[in-house]
């Protein structure tokens, strides 16, 4: 079976870029004959695939307005066209959709991994004008499928759910941090961690106004944020101004996360919302209590009061007690972190993912 994978781009490491990143070697051990296009070039992740022998096409389109993938696109499967186009993000979706019903693939799925909760109007009807284009849609949990259902109109026949996987043999065998990443973490205090993208949607805020309340109580703790985005300006002078530079430390991207969750106390995720965290999934395998949010699919993720904590949105009230709350009690955290880690081994391992997408792809078409 010939798939091309085809991705806007592996240029920012946030969930959708990961799993292509992730499940695309684990296809090619399965007998899939994979191909992964990006739309825009560069990034560290097609380093890393091409590094494990993938296929990896670059387009090379620079503006979301340049016509010219539609071309570039239909020449490509000209020559070679794939028996499964599977698209992930929306740029990639739309294009793949008109490009690949013109150039008569047989089946066209589009991966939706989270549920946009901004998405804008256009986005919306370009999505709902062209879903008939589209074979079958895969989501990352329930709360995107019935977003898909609601806000996009797609019959739910037409939509599949398949949960991100983690594989564990990566946490079970981490191994050491690079020297300047290792000598930042050598921090006496408790240390609570985020990972994701800087920006708004990811509340990175909100933490950082909880430690301050909690350091503000007498509660030594540290925080510790990996990740790069738009919003690192603004949340590096929101720490300058509240006097915690020596108490928050910002790495940047770090791809050793199994190294740097073995060293870590509490995970936090914040978001506004999401779709299914790979940063949680990570923290869970390395047996880490977690802290996070209720949006989207986080509640079928986290079991609370069991698995982790879940808080609301937008109150750095609530995200402070909860960390303190573990910080006070170890044997709490303990039990959450082995829960969690059972919950991985038993729902949410990669080969799991993958034997899922590939009965979808085999599928025959109704």
């Amino acid at each position: 079976m010939r798939v091309d994978l085809l991705i806007t781009g592996l240029d920012i490491i946030g969930g959708a870029e990961v799993f292509v990143r992730q499940i695309s070697p684990k296809l090619i051990q399965s007998g899939v004959g994979l191909h992964v296009i990006t739309v825009k070039s560069g990034g560290v992740l097609i380093n890393e695939l091409r590094n494990e022998n993938v296929q990896v096409t670059e387009l090379g389109i620079r503006n979301k307005n340049d016509l010219s993938v539609f071309r570039k696109l239909n020449e490509l499967w000209n020559q070679d066209k794939p028996d499964v186009l599977h698209t992930h993000l929306f740029h990639a979706g739309i294009i793949g959709r008109v490009t690949g019903k013109y150039s008569k693939i047989p089946k066209i799925i589009v991966h939706q991994h989270g549920y946009e909760y901004n998405r804008t109007l256009r986005r919306i009807l370009f999505d709902k004008l062209s879903s008939n284009l589209v074979t079958q849609y895969i989501v990352s949990c329930e709360a995107v499928a019935k977003i898909l259902q609601t806000r996009e109109k797609i019959n739910n026949k037409k939509i599949s759910i398949v949960y991100n996987g983690i594989d564990l043999y990566a946490f079970d065998h981490s191994g050491n941090l690079s020297e300047n990443i290792d000598h930042l973490l050598r921090i006496g205090s408790p240390l609570v961690c985020s990972i994701g993208r800087l920006e708004p949607e990811k509340g990175q805020k909100e933490i950082i106004l909880a430690i301050n309340r909690l350091l503000k109580q007498g509660q030594d703790v540290n925080l510790l944020l990996v990740g790069s985005g738009s919003s690192e300006a603004s949340l590096k002078k929101l720490t300058r101004d509240l006097g915690l530079e020596e108490k928050i430390l910002f790495t940047g991207t770090i791809r050793e996360i199994p190294s740097l969750l073995s060293r870590i106390d509490i995970f936090v995720l914040a978001s506004k919302w999401e779709g299914i965290s790979m940063a949680i999934l990570e923290a869970m395998a390395a047996r880490k209590p977690v802290i996070a949010t209720a949006v989207g699919g986080t509640p079928e993720l986290i079991n609370h009061q069991h698995t982790g904590l879940l808080v609301q949105v937008d109150d750095e009230t609530a995200l402070s007690n909860a960390i303190i709350h573990l910080l006070r009690n170890p044997a709490l955290c303990k039990s959450f972190g082995e829960e969690g880690r059972h919950r991985i081994e038993k729902e949410f391992q990669i080969d799991k993912t993958i034997n899922q997408i590939i009965n979808i792809y085999e599928k025959s078409n109704t």
